[in-house]
């Protein structure tokens, strides 16, 4: 975009040779926009597998803790966060064999777990060792 400015003097186009009394107002008539840089390639992340039983938004927290959630996908990624801002505090894929797994992180970390999914009269609970910690969600 092409930038212009047009310069207004007080008293212009007077036949008065006196100079202005304060400098001319600079009045921006267009914006340049600013060049943005290139998003940052994003690592190369395992293609992910979960069993189709676990996709979907579960919200719980750890042991016996509310507030959290985790949103699986079908094609195994995920994102766990607090309900308050919404904003996931991990996300990456899962890559599950069985009620094992790996999560493997946005930035690069590697966590292992277990986890296992029950469906006692329609209500769905996964219970989730992210590590050596204990979570548990119920299907939101």
């Amino acid at each position: 975009m092409i930038m212009g400015i047009a310069l207004l003097a007080a008293g212009c186009g007077s036949s008065s040779a006196a100079a202005p009394s304060s400098p001319p107002e600079i009045v921006q008539t267009a914006v340049a926009a600013a060049p943005r840089p290139p998003v940052a390639a994003q690592q190369s992340l395992p293609q992910g597998q979960v069993p189709g039983e676990v996709v979907g938004q579960w919200s719980g927290g750890e042991g016996k803790k509310t507030g959290e959630y985790l949103i699986i996908t079908a094609d195994g990624r995920y994102a766990r966060g607090r309900n308050a801002d919404g904003v996931p505090y991990r996300e990456g894929v899962i890559v599950a064999r069985g009620t094992r797994f790996v999560t493997v992180d946005v930035d690069g970390q590697q966590q292992a777990g277990t986890w296992e999914y029950t469906n006692a009269a329609g209500i769905e609970v996964l219970g989730v060792y992210f590590g050596g910690d204990y979570y548990s969600y119920a299907r939101a």
